[in-house]
């Protein structure tokens, strides 16, 4: 039971790194861990966990306390290459959070999206209304 419990604590707070461009390559690191370069109008931020109903919120939240962090960033971007899995309300969360950008004129893209998740989203208005871009 302890480890069921743990397992669902752990799925329900997943972690959440801005980072940087490691050096002059193509790789990104955790600015916490890694000496990298971040961009003042670019907010990258990798997601360590698929997204569900159980998260969407504490992923929301964390989004909107990195763009708190950065406020000069207008291009905010999601680094997807660990999310495995996205339900219906962690789409409805990304849907939200790109209108709230929209809003104050910044735009919402995606990167690394794995082709099963994509399968997913591919013809959905998170991917249709998207401001911008997948890649």
């Amino acid at each position: 039971m302890v480890s069921f419990a743990s397992l669902i604590w752990q799925s329900s707070k997943p972690h959440v790194a801005v980072v940087g461009q490691l050096g002059g390559t193509g790789h990104f690191r955790n600015i916490n861990r890694h000496d990298v370069v971040t961009f003042d109008n670019l907010l990258m931020l990798r997601i360590d966990e698929s997204l569900f109903f159980g998260n969407s919120e504490s992923v929301h939240r964390r989004i909107l306390n990195a763009m708190q962090q950065y406020p000069d960033a207008n291009e905010i971007i999601l680094i997807m290459a660990a999310v495995n899995h996205i339900d219906l309300t962690a789409q409805e969360m990304l849907c939200t959070l790109n209108h709230e950008l929209a809003l104050q004129n910044k735009r919402l893209h995606f990167s690394f999206i794995k082709g099963p998740v994509m399968d997913i989203i591919g013809h959905t208005p998170l991917i249709s209304e998207l401001s911008g871009r997948s890649i």
